[in-house]
């Protein structure tokens, strides 16, 4: 297959993002157009999406399906009864995995003697169920999909944090989705603000494949707000990282873009 120009005008087709608990990922998944979330009924990690503002969601009101699953059968018969006769409607554009509690449900699934002589062999089914999962959804050119795992804990700047998930799936999800994002909650003065960094930020690792459409962070972010900056409606702060609309004055700064580079803040 020769590729010799954009052929998927889905701005941010698949990604993955990553936390520590409670920074926010649900919430920010729940921002992407028409979700099915998907997650392990032991996290409830759905409570999140059930006590959000409806006024943050995509179409306002307009609130993502929820899935709570703990094991590759039941995911896949929601996959095949209730999520992919409403992706080729429209009803649903993104599906939500959230991975690291998931992932601990099927290597806890995985039961008898061929896992017992091969204690890796847990960690190769789980890798395999979500490449299958992967190749499938991104057959689907209307179809996104976005992961959503917690940070595992960063030891040393040699040895950076990743995802929250056993086996090689850690390293080769990110590296098959077109954005990973570190995403990190910070209150100041009582306020909480949500920081979404798109390039490695203190040990850990982010990036995208979008070129020079994203900065470097985004606050608050949510998928308009992405949609927005790839678009080049709006641009971002390069010091806070928040999100205005192009040229706007704001507090005697003018925001300058230049010819296509990142934005520069001017008194």
């Amino acid at each position: 297959m020769i590729i010799s120009e954009q052929t998927d005008m889905l701005p941010i087709k698949t990604s993955v993002c990553y936390a520590p608990i409670r920074a926010g990922k649900t919430f920010f998944a729940a921002t992407f157009p028409r979700v099915a979330w998907i997650g392990s009924k032991r996290e409830g990690g759905w409570k999140t999406i059930l006590n959000q503002d409806p006024a943050t969601f995509y179409e306002r009101g307009r609130r993502p399906m929820i899935f709570a699953v703990d094991n590759m059968m039941e995911l896949g018969n929601h996959l095949r009864v209730d999520i992919m006769p409403r992706v080729n409607t429209g009803e649903i554009q993104t599906i939500c995995l959230e991975l690291t509690f998931y992932a601990d449900d099927v290597i806890r699934s995985c039961e008898g003697a061929d896992y017992e002589r091969n204690k890796y062999l847990k960690w190769d089914t789980l890798l395999d169920h979500i490449m299958n999962l992967d190749a499938a959804c991104k057959k689907i050119p209307q179809l996104r999909l976005h992961y959503n795992a917690i940070a595992r804990a960063k030891m040393t700047e040699k040895h950076p944090s990743g995802l929250m998930i056993p086996g090689q799936a850690a390293e080769k999800i990110p590296a098959m989705t077109d954005m990973i994002a570190y995403l990190r909650a910070e209150e100041t003065a009582g306020e909480m603000n949500r920081f979404l960094h798109l390039r490695p930020y203190e040990g850990y690792p982010a990036g995208h494949r979008y070129g020079s459409k994203f900065p470097t962070m985004v606050k608050n972010p949510t998928f308009r707000i992405l949609e927005q900056l790839y678009s080049g409606v709006m641009v971002a702060d390069p010091t806070t990282g928040e999100a205005l609309p192009r040229d706007v004055k704001k507090t005697g700064k003018v925001i300058d873009m230049g010819a296509g580079q990142l934005p520069k803040l001017r008194v």
